[in-house]
């Protein structure tokens, strides 16, 4: 319920209102912000390589501004790992890449979080017998081919799977075992954009691009 209402701290406000405050507050060096899915902050002078009017390739020296996306791919990684979480990253290289003309897209990363891997060769005492719906994959499965999704598609995209993370966690609430059988799955990374090629996009932009 992103836009739902909520009170915290004495202050009621929906949930993208609260994440915008911090933006609102402190908009030092923003570019974009909550505009086409990814966010621009500013950069330094670059070396940037690509061919010119002549169609030969060199190094230009320009302002370039530092791109940034992340996003979760949870359900359908749950029902398909591999295609879901490649998918996941896939989305994540398309919004970076629709920043502006010439935005790329440099290097990704992929998380996980599931519940308890119960693993047939190594049961650990505190894995206990879930509840997990039948049409959702297990966590052991997700983990298996949920990482080699995402990295496969930034793979194929040319661009590297850096970095990521890996958790499980489940735990008894009121005699009910909670945990994520639906996984998280983030896909995220990190681009480059020139200074002048980012689109005309938004409202809530706080500097020219």
């Amino acid at each position: 319920m992103p836009n739902g209402s909520w009170t915290a701290w004495n202050r009621r406000q929906s949930l993208f209102a609260m994440i915008r405050h911090t933006h609102a507050t402190s908009p030092r060096g923003t570019v974009v912000a909550y505009a086409d899915n990814a966010a621009i902050m500013e950069g330094a002078v670059v070396r940037r390589f690509y061919p010119g009017p002549d169609g030969r390739y060199a190094a230009h020296a320009e302002a370039t501004h530092i791109l940034m996306k992340v996003e979760t791919h949870n359900h359908p990684t749950a029902i398909a790992p591999f295609p879901g979480a490649a998918t996941g990253s896939g989305g994540e290289i398309r919004d970076e890449g629709a920043t502006g003309t010439g935005a790329k897209p440099k290097a990704g990363l992929t998380g996980f979080t599931v519940s308890h891997l119960r693993l047939p060769a190594l049961p650990q005492p505190w894995e206990f017998a879930g509840g997990k719906p039948d049409r959702i994959a297990s966590a052991l499965d997700i983990m298996l081919d949920g990482p080699i999704g995402g990295a496969a598609f930034n793979n194929e995209f040319g661009r590297p799977n850096l970095l990521g993370y890996f958790r499980t966690f489940e735990q008894e609430v009121g005699g009910e075992m909670r945990g994520y059988h639906k996984p998280i799955m983030i896909a995220g990374g990190l681009g480059n954009v020139a200074r002048g090629s980012c689109r005309e996009a938004s409202r809530y932009r706080q500097a020219r691009c």
